[in-house]
């Protein structure tokens, strides 16, 4: 946890962290960031092996940022979670709860604009980020056996993304950040 590890206990976690790795219990020491400002904290402070951090069609912040290429000259291995943004890229956006009014219109023209490439959404979100160079491993979640078989069939296809996926970016921290998102009822 990033704020764990940036608080007044931080050095005595990472070294908490360190003993388990020289014990051979863990093989790398890593944090779970949701910000380029956590990152940079937490580099600055750590010799971090390993980063979790926030990655999709709407939330690219540390891909332009600089961030994932930075890492990766660090050797420092990424693990990117929230490619589908909590499934919020696979709902219907007239059908989002009012949080999400600001990004309905553009959830749809992404939508309509990959349907007309002959793409679903799911698909391009998930080969996004596989496809990222800066990347070393996707974490995905899922609810079904049906899930499971719909994103196994889209990591394997191979035939050209859309070129215009920078253009789908979103930059509202109170819709990238599920901790933002108000509590399901």
């Amino acid at each position: 946890n990033t704020e764990e590890l940036l608080s007044t206990r931080g050095d005595k976690i990472f070294q908490s962290m360190r003993a388990l790795q020289e014990s051979g219990r863990v093989r790398k020491v890593g944090v779970s960031v949701y910000t380029g400002h956590q990152l940079d904290q937490v580099l600055d402070r750590y010799p971090i092996e390993l980063v979790q951090l926030p990655f999709s069609l709407l939330d690219q912040r540390l891909l332009h940022s600089g961030h994932l290429a930075r890492l990766k000259k660090a050797g420092i291995e990424v693990h990117a979670r929230s490619v589908f943004l909590q499934g919020l890229l696979l709902m219907n956006p007239q059908q989002l709860p009012p949080h999400f009014v600001s990004v309905r219109s553009h959830l749809a023209r992404i939508k309509t604009e990959l349907a007309g490439a002959n793409h679903t959404i799911l698909e391009v979100a998930l080969r996004f980020a596989l496809e990222q160079n800066t990347i070393d491993q996707v974490v995905i979640g899922l609810r079904s056996q049906a899930q499971l078989t719909g994103i196994l069939a889209a990591a394997r296809k191979h035939d050209s993304l859309p070129g215009n996926l920078a253009s789908f970016a979103w930059d509202d921290e109170n819709i990238l950040n599920p901790a933002l998102w108000p509590a399901r009822q």
